[in-house]
């Protein structure tokens, strides 16, 4: 479902209401996010990945979304500022060996749970 969302994502314009996705900051930028995905597409498993408009990444700083499903929370080794989703599945009740593996790392600015059971938000955010 993820992936079938990030494929309806445009790409284009930040100035335009129709875009969902506008480019990077520069092309520097753009070059360690591919850069990381190269990394990614060597060692885990890229779910999802985005095309740029035509040309784009030839003459910009575009970057398409990505999704990316690690085999564990620490082959992220640092974060990485772009249109990346990195996505650790994990038995229910190995949340909190997941949890310390994420606090572990130092960051986690965008972490996200996605949980319809009160008791599992409220131990992620008492525990980061």
């Amino acid at each position: 479902m993820i992936a079938g969302a990030a494929a309806e994502l445009r790409l284009g314009d930040p100035k335009l209401v129709s875009t969902d996705v506008g480019p990077v900051i520069d092309v520097e930028a753009r070059n360690r996010i591919q850069s990381h995905l190269d990394r990614m597409r060597a060692e885990q498993t890229i779910r999802y990945a985005g095309k740029a408009p035509d040309g784009a990444l030839a003459g910009g700083s575009w970057m398409p979304p990505h999704i990316i499903k690690l085999d564990k929370p620490e082959a992220l080794e640092r974060e990485v500022f772009g249109p990346i989703l990195h996505v650790v599945r994990y038995k229910a009740d190995k949340l909190g060996e997941v949890i310390e593996k994420i606090a572990s790392t130092g960051y986690g600015l965008t972490l996200g749970v996605h949980s319809r059971i009160d008791t599992t938000v409220k131990q992620v955010v008492d525990a980061l």
